[in-house]
């Protein structure tokens, strides 16, 4: 049997729907990982697996059925439901991916914003780059020995054996623990001097010496990710400050949007329900109490009252007997409810977009907890992206496929987009498209005739401004149908590759085979599609 058939054999073995990467295939067979990826990417080629863009890079059978392209990191998923978190979860994501083990980094906000759960998604994150590593996850908190520093430093740095009594053997620190993984040093804040001078040497060099040792030096590649509530100029050591070149800033929860603060609340009552193992339902009043009061401590505060509520909902429930774990706003604290002697007005029209039976919202295990932001118009327009990709690759299995399936197929892309020009809200500077449409007009006299239609312009230019959302939309290579897209119209695949050279060149971006399908799709419709558009 040839390598290639048996890579292929094992693959059907090995992949479950979740894909397999190289470093597993490469295990099971006892073969070079160098073989094995050169085999995976002709099999891919010829049509017979596919991959994902992202990392780890994984492989799939050709059985779409079996895998989730809606998956997505923790990360991901934050960026979707909280926009606000959008600046900081790019840095975060840049602190886990620079080369060789990322760059240190600090994570700033006030108290209850979230900064511990931050530092474990970037653990998770990086876990997911690569699965055959098991990187540790220490957490220490500063505070806890921050009025005995040589404590505090011994469990930093370890200690060397003799250095005080009781110290029989030499000790390994968090740091030397950590190696190979993320050290998170919460309340950084509290760190004497001298410990951030030592863990500021660490960072420069990647060496540390022990509590109480003068002269050996031990190697970690741990990286660091502090956090703090303070001011943290007036808080940390200049020198320090300046060895984290990455700092990652938390938003209050007044600072973060209404929707955003609606998603948080039915988060957290649909957990409670299904610790409960019941659902849980809250009145439209109840509902504007948490969405408007006062939380000064943030999320965590949210969360915590919002348990608390429920708990006392349920003491109901079970000593009185009633039919329903129900929260009305007179069971909530007085301080809950003092926002009810205000208009509300922007509450009240959030509410009124939701679903409700008889002024209660109900949650359970099977809530869709969604995003109720300006987002969801873009997660829309993306599915629809999806879709369309989806559908192509389904219809071009024939290689006798006419444009007129795929014109219907775009067309039914371009009507969701038509339906939200109006509210659509752009993230790129305009001036970028421009500079796009200024140098299509010099490759072809039929597309600049066509995109001076005012719909059609708007229509590319809304796709466009999504092209970094859709860079981690589809964990599946589209590569195959590309191939036979262009094979059957060959004229329109030259066009796209002008297209596609402008767009890398304006947005300083590599196109994925998703995008330059799309492109191929574009033109054609553009140059077959004889409906006015107006």
């Amino acid at each position: 049997m040839k390598r290639i058939d048996l890579v292929h054999n094992s693959m059907k073995t090995l992949d479950k729907g979740d894909g397999v990467t190289t470093i597993e295939l490469s295990r099971f067979l006892g073969l070079q990982r160098s073989n094995i990826s050169r085999d995976l990417n002709i099999l891919v080629e010829k049509g017979f697996l596919y991959k994902n863009n992202s990392r780890p890079v994984k492989y799939f059978l050709n059985n779409t059925n079996n895998i989730d392209f809606t998956a997505k990191s923790s990360m991901d998923n934050l960026s979707y439901l909280y926009p606000s978190l959008i600046p900081s979860i790019k840095l975060a994501k840049t602190a886990i991916l620079y080369p060789p083990n990322g760059m240190n980094c600090l994570i700033i906000g006030d108290t209850g914003v979230g900064k511990s759960m931050l530092a474990k998604l970037m653990h998770e994150y990086a876990n997911s780059l690569d699965i055959s590593k098991n990187m540790p996850f220490l957490h220490f908190n500063c505070s806890d020995f921050s009025n005995n520093p040589q404590l505090l430093s011994a469990h930093l740095f370890g200690v060397k054996k003799g250095t005080f009594t009781g110290a029989n053997e030499d000790r390994p620190g968090l740091i030397q623990q950590a190696d190979g993984g993320i050290l998170f040093l919460d309340e950084i804040h509290n760190l004497p001097s001298e410990g951030q001078e030592m863990l500021f040497v660490f960072m420069d060099t990647g060496y540390f010496k022990r509590f109480g040792e003068v002269t050996t030096k031990i190697k970690s590649s741990a990286r660091i990710i502090c956090a703090t509530n303070r001011d943290i100029s007036s808080s940390l050591l200049d020198t320090f400050i300046r060895r984290i070149p990455i700092k990652i800033y938390l938003p209050r929860l007044e600072e973060r949007l209404l929707e955003e603060r609606l998603t948080l609340v039915e988060y957290f009552i649909k957990n409670e329900s299904i610790k409960l193992g019941k659902p849980v339902s809250v009145s439209y009043n109840a509902m504007l109490c948490l969405l408007s009061y006062p939380c000064p401590y943030n999320v965590g505060q949210l969360k915590n009252d919002i348990t608390l509520a429920i708990a006392n909902a349920y003491s109901e429930y079970f000593i009185n007997n009633k039919i329903h774990i129900k929260i009305n706003s007179p069971d909530l604290p007085k301080e809950l409810r003092k926002m009810l002697n205000t208009p509300l007005l922007e509450e009240r029209a959030l509410l009124d977009s939701l679903d409700s039976v008889d002024s209660y919202f109900t949650y359970d295990e099977n809530s869709q907890i969604t995003s109720h932001s300006f987002l969801k118009q873009k997660q829309l327009i993306l599915n629809s992206f999806k879709k369309l990709m989806m559908d192509i690759s389904r219809v071009t299995i024939n290689k006798e496929t006419d444009s007129s399936s795929i014109i219907n197929l775009f067309g039914d892309y371009l009507s969701i987009i038509k339906n939200n020009i109006s509210s659509y809200q752009y993230s790129l500077n305009s001036s970028a498209y421009e500079e796009v449409l200024s140098n299509i007009s010099s490759l072809d006299n039929k597309l600049k005739t066509f995109l001076n239609d005012d719909i059609l312009k708007t229509f590319f230019h809304i796709h466009l401004d999504m092209i970094y959302d859709r860079i981690n939309l589809i964990n599946f290579d589209f590569f195959p149908t590309l191939n036979k897209v262009k094979c059957i119209f060959p004229e329109y695949y030259t066009i796209s590759l002008g297209l596609k050279s402008i767009i890398e060149k304006t947005h300083n971006i590599n196109l994925l085979n998703t995008e330059i399908l799309f492109l191929i799709l574009f033109t054609i419709y553009l140059h077959k599609n004889q409906i006015s558009m107006a």
